[in-house]
């Protein structure tokens, strides 16, 4: 999945690191999981703009998976914030405002959630939580 936003964030001359040490096995549909983690990485890449970094880490422990995308951007301001995930809510002038809401409403549908932390001026991070799986899966 990330290996597809290589060739994006070089263009964009931005960073992009990977971490992944000690994840394990979720029970997700892979194509919803690619265009939740294409969106979230594009944004994370054209907000932390030329000379910035995004690290992706995903790691697994007892209450479920975390993935990470975390970026060097200008972070989200205060007043937009409770609005990220509100359809058709844009603040790039290109957005349409349905990539974050869609994004949402898959990892939710796999019985997840998305956290934002974001400060200005120093990033943003945003975390998709999976619980664990019984048996079978694909590697998150």
């Amino acid at each position: 999945m990330i290996d597809a936003a290589h060739p994006f964030a070089a263009s964009g001359g931005v960073s992009l690191d990977l971490d992944v040490k000690g994840v394990g096995m979720a029970v997700v549909d892979a194509g919803q999981l690619r265009q939740v983690m294409d969106n979230l990485l594009r944004n994370a890449i054209e907000a932390a703009s030329e000379g910035g970094r995004v690290t992706v880490a995903a790691k697994s422990g007892s209450k479920g998976h975390a993935i990470e995308v975390r970026d060097t951007g200008p972070g989200i301001a205060p007043d937009d914030l409770p609005r990220i995930f509100d359809l058709y809510f844009t603040t790039k002038p290109q957005g349409t405002g349905v990539g974050l809401a869609v994004s949402q409403q898959i990892v939710s549908a796999h019985g997840g959630t998305i956290e934002v932390n974001s400060t200005p001026g120093e990033g943003t991070t945003m975390t998709i939580r999976l619980p664990l799986m019984a048996e079978g899966g694909t590697r998150v």
